[in-house]
């Protein structure tokens, strides 16, 4: 049995995936943005604890706010049950940067308030509740495969050469506004596909998007992509 769940997450994502003979098995892709996906994430949480159940892994594709927000804030409830979650996957700060071998000595970090741009203050944050909670972290890149229960994952992107440059970008001041990225405006719920298809999009893409995890789930006999922000880089 496979059931696919996509809340309400204003301009981000938080998809649920559920499989296995009774669904015990549990992949959560970020925590999405807004007061209706938390309560519905929240809400969530309690369904698997009634049934004694947790989450096997999240993924956190990238750090833009509208992604990793609702992780954020649940992380942070003083009653949450870290047991719940398994593994995380989020390439991000020093432990990826311990991993690819990055000096991040008077490293500047751009920290944005208030901003749809990228959440770096977030990030950080989030990193360090992610340590505190001594849940089990992992840096994954390009054609890396894993397995939970009867299902497979491979990662198809980003690549170890993204994530250098992604890690090192801050060293040269680089700073990251909406000419370079765009998130979605909370008025797409009202188009159509039509409408979003003739949209025209911002052809540069970040470094933050293009380290954005995407990967191909499959089980039984579904394949499935999820391409995170902006695909493979």
């Amino acid at each position: 049995m496979l059931n696919i769940k996509v809340l309400k997450a204003l301009n981000g994502d938080c998809i649920i995936i559920s499989y296995g003979k009774k669904k015990e098995h549990n992949v959560l892709i970020d925590g999405g943005q807004g007061k209706v996906c938390f309560r519905q994430l929240c809400r969530y949480i309690d369904s698997l604890k009634k049934e004694s159940n947790k989450i096997d892994l999240l993924v956190l594709t990238h750090i833009d706010s509208d992604h990793i927000d609702g992780i954020l804030r649940l992380l942070s409830q003083r009653n949450f049950d870290f047991s719940m979650i398994e593994e995380i996957w989020f390439n991000f700060g020093k432990d990826l940067q311990d991993i690819l071998g990055i000096n991040n000595e008077n490293k500047q970090v751009c920290l944005y308030n208030n901003t749809p741009e990228i959440s770096w203050r977030q990030g950080v944050d989030l990193e360090e509740k992610i340590q505190k909670a001594e849940i089990r972290r992992r840096i994954v890149t390009k054609l890396e495969k894993f397995s939970i229960g009867d299902a497979s994952i491979t990662v198809l992107s980003p690549s170890k050469e993204v994530l250098k440059n992604f890690s090192k970008k801050d060293k040269d001041g680089e700073k990251v506004t909406k000419s370079v990225v765009e998130i979605s405006h909370y008025n797409d719920y009202q188009r159509s596909i039509v409408e979003l298809n003739q949209k025209k999009e911002e052809k540069k893409v970040s470094l933050t998007n293009k380290s954005s995890i995407a990967f191909l789930f499959e089980f039984e006999n579904s394949k499935i992509l999820f391409f995170g922000r902006f695909g493979c880089g």
